[in-house]
């Protein structure tokens, strides 16, 4: 992303670039959180293990796992967290996890 100004000098116009800063790096920022449908139970360990080393945020965490037919529980993380861009795709790579869904 980039953030610039205009300026025009001797009939020419400049654009300035002010900062730039990755799409990664911004989307961290964001207050977003994330919903993991748990297929498995057996891969709530990786899940806590990657969550350990995110940042405190705002971002929510929900746990969603079918407990019988038609039948789940959602559970939400009572810490908030700095959701990283590359969440979805590290969690989703974990044995056990069903989908992955941006907050």
């Amino acid at each position: 992303l980039v953030t610039a100004s205009v300026h025009t000098e001797g009939g020419e116009t400049r654009l300035r670039a002010e900062r730039i800063v990755s799409l990664d790096d911004a989307l961290d920022g964001l207050d977003t959180g994330i919903e993991l449908r748990i297929g498995d139970p057996g891969c709530l360990d990786g899940v806590r293990e990657r969550i350990s080393e995110w940042s405190p945020g705002k971002g929510q965490v929900r746990l969603v796992l079918e407990i019988e037919r038609a039948r789940e529980v959602a559970l939400v993380l009572p810490a908030g967290y700095a959701v990283p861009a590359e969440a979805s795709r590290t969690l989703g790579a974990l044995s056990g996890i069903a989908t992955v869904r941006e907050l």
